[in-house]
């Protein structure tokens, strides 16, 4: 009864620190926290510096992406192990500008980046500062840090095309003609000038009496003149018989 109590409280020991190992195993590495606090408002040491893309001082619109460029004589360290990248908002750490190179070769220079979060105010002081932890000649612990770079941002600008604009063509109306049934005389082109002097138009004939109704009245006239004439004869015939 003894031994198998003993076994039963072995058993749960073992079982207690599996998980223990397991969750003290699991924390830290999904956490992946990055201690800047110490680094913070340091002031440039060493042979680290940093310039960036953009420059220090730029207006940064909201989320745009900062490249980093820290370099280092190389002859300062033995070998070099870490590069941290500590991002601050106003002065208060910033995780989501924060970042860790965990293997960096002693060559004098490597790449890094960070962002600006689109969470930032407009108008917030962002920086950005890098540190280079590695050992020494004498075999000693050395950490450098670079200068700060810092950022004021920006609201991002948004770009609209406007659509390209045409002259609008308005045909042209002629005017109504009113005067429908009216006919205007065809205008007069002045003479051709012949031998620099203008060619005077020949003037119009005169326009001649009308015939038709005056030939009517002669032939009335003539009609009675011989009506009378024979009537006279034919008087004359008859008085000499009469005495």
């Amino acid at each position: 009864m003894r031994s198998m109590r003993q076994r039963l409280a072995a058993v749960t020991l073992l079982g207690g620190l599996t998980t223990l190992g397991i969750g003290l195993s699991a924390g830290p590495a999904s956490a992946n926290i990055i201690d800047c606090t110490g680094f913070l408002g340091n002031a440039q040491s060493g042979s680290l510096h940093m310039t960036s893309t953009p420059a220090g001082g730029s207006i940064v619109p909201l989320g745009s992406d900062l490249a980093l460029s820290p370099s280092w004589n190389a002859a300062d360290f033995e070998e070099t192990g870490r590069l941290y990248v500590c991002g601050s908002v106003n002065g208060d750490y910033n995780a989501a500008m924060s970042s860790e190179d965990k293997s960096v070769d002693n060559t004098g220079s490597v790449v890094a980046s960070s962002i600006v979060p689109s969470s930032v105010p407009v108008g917030a002081n962002v920086c950005v500062v890098s540190i280079l932890v590695g050992q020494s000649p004498t075999h000693s612990d050395l950490t450098m840090t670079s200068e700060t770079l810092c950022y004021t941002s920006a609201a991002v600008t948004t770009t609209t095309t406007a659509a390209p604009t045409t002259d609008q063509v308005i045909p042209r109306v002629d005017p109504v003609n009113t005067d429908a049934g009216t006919t205007s005389a065809p205008a007069v082109e002045p003479a051709p000038s012949v031998g620099g002097e203008v060619a005077v138009a020949p003037a119009p004939l005169p326009e001649l009496p009308r015939t038709g109704s005056g030939i009517d009245m002669l032939a009335g006239f003539g009609g009675a003149a011989l009506a009378l004439g024979g009537l006279t004869r034919f008087v004359g015939r008859r008085r000499p018989a009469a005495g």
